[in-house]
Order: structure tokens, then C-alpha cells, then sequence
């Protein structure tokens, strides 16, 4: 795919990637804290992961892959587990839950 980002905004492609890495990292916690803050188990830092969540929301929303003129089924996927996740967050918080190890959900 030689020549495929020519005349892209490269600050735009690094924020894109920097926050689809975000999301990547919530979704494989393993631990209660991970090898960075950002990988740590979902609901240690509720405020920053649920504004991640939001953000890839935002654009997932919006693009458009190719012709498709609507949302396809992997965007669909991301924002119903994106929404799941937080629901399932609160549901626990219930239970006294603190917090939830993403890579163990299936």
C-alpha cells in the first residue's frame, strides 16, 4: 500500500491511533493495575477510561468506511460494547465490585 497516507494530516492519523490504543488497553486489563495507567482494570480511573470510551464512540459514529454510506457491523460492535461496559461497571458497583478485569470478559 505504498503511497496510502500521501496527504493525510498526520497529527489527526497520531491522535486517531493514540486513542484507539487507549481503547485497546481498556479492553485488555489483566490486572488491577497494569504496566501503565492506562491499561489498568476498568474502573480504577472511571473518569479517564469512560472519556476514552466516549472519544472512540465520537468517531466510531462518523466514519465511514469506503462507500458504506451507514455504520457497519464492527462499529455497531464497538459501541454496544462500549455502552455494555459501562453498564456492566455500574451493575457491579452494586455488588461492591471495584473494578473489572476486561480481558476476562467474553
Amino acid at each position: 500500500m505504498k503511497g496510502y497516507f500521501d496527504g493525510l494530516n498526520w497529527q489527526e492519523t497520531i491522535e486517531f491511533t493514540e486513542m484507539i490504543n487507549k481503547w485497546f488497553d481498556i479492553y485488555n486489563s489483566e490486572n488491577k493495575f497494569g504496566k501503565h495507567p492506562g491499561a489498568n482494570a476498568f474502573g480504577t480511573d472511571f473518569q479517564f477510561q469512560s472519556a476514552v470510551l466516549q472519544s472512540v464512540n465520537i468517531v466510531i459514529k462518523d466514519l465511514r468506511v469506503e462507500a458504506h454510506k451507514i455504520m457497519i457491523q464492527f462499529q455497531k460492535g464497538i459501541l454496544i460494547s462500549n455502552k455494555s461496559l459501562i453498564n456492566l461497571y455500574k451493575d457491579t458497583g452494586k455488588c461492591q465490585e471495584e473494578y473489572i478485569l476486561t480481558s476476562h470478559l467474553n
